[in-house]
């Protein structure tokens, strides 16, 4: 995702703090769903997100670009163990510019391509799931946007409660 080191890492979306009570912590309204489910194109992966997302955030990265095709890709942040994945995915492991420290990998079905989840390597177990996989895509309401440095210069998006720059505080 990104070219640049940050607090969890280059390549993804920060790991949102869940409660202002936190020092620096972004307020989040959680996504109110039980369960939710999704799949990639073909139907060879599916998966169950059980337990709210703590954030829902739409990353403007570079690497966010690429991998998704689009100006930005939107993201519900939860913790790997709320996610459930049959299926056999691929992984593209991003690394520092060095080379020899991973920070992300984004999980992929091999037979149509369509990214799923990303793990964010150092934030604690964080999984960034992509929204655009999800069955119902009608409750998905991100709140925060991150890497706003790299945003399309034709992109706006209203009602964000948190714009961030690069991805922290």
């Amino acid at each position: 995702m990104f070219a640049r080191s940050v607090v969890v890492g280059q390549g993804y979306c920060a790991r949102m703090q869940t409660s202002s009570d936190d020092a620096g912590a972004v307020p989040v309204e959680p996504t109110p769903a039980a369960q939710l489910t999704g799949r990639c194109l073909c139907g060879s992966v599916t998966y169950e997100l059980t337990g709210a997302p703590f954030a829902t955030v739409v990353c403007h990265c570079d690497h966010c670009q690429r991998q998704s095709g689009g100006a930005f890709s939107v993201n519900l942040l939860a913790l790997g163990e709320q996610l459930d994945i049959a299926g056999e995915l691929q992984t593209y492991e991003e690394t520092d510019e060095q080379g020899d420290t991973v920070y992300v990998r984004r999980r992929f079905c091999g037979s149509c391509g369509s990214p799923i989840v990303s793990e964010l390597v150092q934030a604690g177990g964080t999984v960034a799931v992509k929204a655009g996989s999800l069955d119902d895509r009608s409750t998905v309401l991100p709140t925060v946007e991150v890497w706003c440095v790299d945003r399309q210069p034709w992109v706006s998006l209203p009602g964000m409660a948190v714009s961030l720059e690069r991805e922290s505080m």
